[in-house]
């Protein structure tokens, strides 16, 4: 198992009143960094609703550190050893179900 890139947003910037200016972002830009903006339409819901507005996001990619390698490394691990519990046990009822068919 390797270490796995993550992707983080490093800057949000929503604006009502037009689209958000390069000279905006107030983080340091890397080579790498991806830019993302988009215009969300307005909405007017029963229960929610919002106004259009442009909403930017400086997006980044790094390694993931030791700490979320190790946590992602045990998850997976209990994934494996519950998987296999759940399979013995659909094995187990299965089995039961056809024996009692046969006789």
């Amino acid at each position: 198992m390797e270490k796995q890139i993550k992707e983080e947003c490093v800057f949000t910037k929503v604006s009502y009143k037009g689209p958000v200016k390069f000279g905006e972002i107030t983080v340091a830009l890397e080579p790498d960094d991806v830019i993302h903006q988009v215009y969300v339409e307005p909405f007017n819901g029963s229960v929610e609703g919002w106004e259009g507005h442009y909403e930017l996001n400086v997006l980044r990619k790094r390694e993931e550190t030791d700490a979320e390698f190790e946590e992602r490394k045990i998850e997976n691990e209990r994934f494996v050893v519950d998987s296999k519990k759940k399979r013995y046990e659909n094995y187990l009822r299965l089995k039961k179900e056809f024996e009692n068919e046969n006789q």
